[in-house]
């Protein structure tokens, strides 16, 4: 068979496909073909399979065959061919993809002829050549008997702990006494004072939130259609837009801690005249979160 040599490539190949191109000759002609033929390989599929890109992918696609050829021809294996052989096959499938309407197209008529000398040359092998060689039969070494475990040595049992007497009420001593009329109307005038406060703060952020929504809706008026903000201005317009928010925000936690707080001084106020005090139990809460009244209920 003669020598072989690579397909030297001259079209101009994208950026990544020459890089990896140019490392597969340097590997090449330092006598290393199997990484010559990994850098071929991935410069072929560094190629996108498309119709502009088609003749980039033919131009690696020769460079591969010759590796696989020379590396046949060196060491007169079968499996350089039937390499060749799949990526040929794969690279027809593609290309008539490509060009579904093109059944003569130059490309598929020559990769097909190098599919057919490719079979010819593995003619000459056994018809199981390209076949995966099975995977090697590995016998498992006998595992040798643990040694019996001896038994623990019984555990005495730890003796029950007698569970403690309930405590028993101190003589004398009086359950907790309803809260009085007069201390359910100062808790129900302080709940009250503090659901004015916050209704004066809801106000207050409602207010503000129109002034700034007011005077984002000036601006945007007096913008025409399309222009560009300056820095300063779009950096005054995102500070108003924040505040804005936090108004809002401001104005609904302040209105719903309101109704909170003038619905539990309401409720303290009617305790207060009598109703059910001798069954109740209450205490007004309130934290950064909320408001609210505890009620404890006293079955006869």
């Amino acid at each position: 068979m003669n020598s072989l040599s690579l397909v030297t490539i001259l079209a101009l190949l994208p950026p990544e496909a020459s890089r990896l191109n140019a490392e597969a000759m340097a590997h090449y002609e330092a006598g290393h073909h199997e990484h010559a033929l990994v850098s071929f390989l991935a410069a072929y599929a560094s190629v996108p399979a498309d119709r502009e890109d088609n003749h980039h992918r033919e131009s690696v696609l020769g460079s591969i065959r010759g590796v696989l050829l020379v590396e046949n021809e060196r060491s007169g294996a079968a499996a350089p061919l039937c390499q060749l052989r799949d990526i040929l096959q794969r690279h027809v499938a593609s290309v008539r993809t490509i060009f579904p309407d093109e059944h003569g197209r130059r490309e598929i008529v020559e990769n097909v002829r190098r599919v057919g000398l490719v079979e010819t040359q593995l003619a000459a092998y056994p018809p199981d050549a390209c076949e995966p060689e099975p995977p090697p039969i590995i016998t498992p070494a006998p595992v040798a008997a643990a040694p019996p475990v001896a038994a623990a040595p019984p555990v005495a049992a730890a003796p029950p702990v007698a569970a403690a007497p309930p405590v028993a009420a101190a003589p004398g001593q009086e359950p907790l006494a309803p809260p009085s009329p007069h201390r359910l109307r100062i808790a129900g005038g302080v709940m009250m004072g503090l659901g004015a406060v916050l209704l004066g703060a809801m106000t207050a952020g409602v207010v503000e939130h129109a002034r700034i929504t007011a005077r984002l809706d000036a601006r945007a008026d007096g913008l025409a259609p399309g222009q560009p903000l300056d820095p300063a201005t779009w950096k005054e317009v995102q500070d108003d837009l924040d505040r804005a928010r936090l108004h809002r925000n401001l104005a609904i936690g302040t209105g719903i801690s309101a109704a909170l707080a003038l619905g539990t001084g309401a409720t303290l106020f009617i305790l207060a005249r009598g109703r059910a005090r001798g069954r109740l139990a209450l205490a007004p809460w309130w934290m950064s979160s909320g408001t609210g009244l505890i009620v404890r209920v006293r079955l006869p």
